[in-house]
């Protein structure tokens, strides 16, 4: 999508993802597309997150929500924590039932 949109057209409201064969959000998973809020929801397969993975949509989002995905904290390149302290304007993050192994 980052290559065919226009850059005025690359900002989003909400990212959700409910996905159950997705196992991981790579470094730069989003490239230069950017969200105000993120929902993960029952991502039963999601076990890692790259501790850089939501780089450029970090300076924009506001909100980050997680609930029922088994995501893994394995620092350093997999640091849900870290990655949620480079969010510069977050407001809100709700980790219900997220799992934390």
């Amino acid at each position: 999508m980052n290559q065919l949109l226009p850059d005025n057209e690359k900002h989003f409201t909400k990212f959700y993802l409910n996905n159950t064969a997705i196992t991981e959000l790579e470094e730069n998973t989003f490239y230069d597309i950017t969200f105000d809020h993120i929902v993960i929801y029952n991502a039963t397969e999601l076990k890692l997150i790259n501790t850089h993975a939501f780089m450029i949509t970090n300076l924009l989002l506001k909100s980050f929500y997680t609930e029922l995905s088994p995501i893994q904290y394995l620092p350093p390149n997999y640091d849900i924590f870290h990655s949620l302290s480079l969010m510069l304007n977050i407001e809100d993050i709700i980790g219900g039932q997220m799992k934390i192994n």
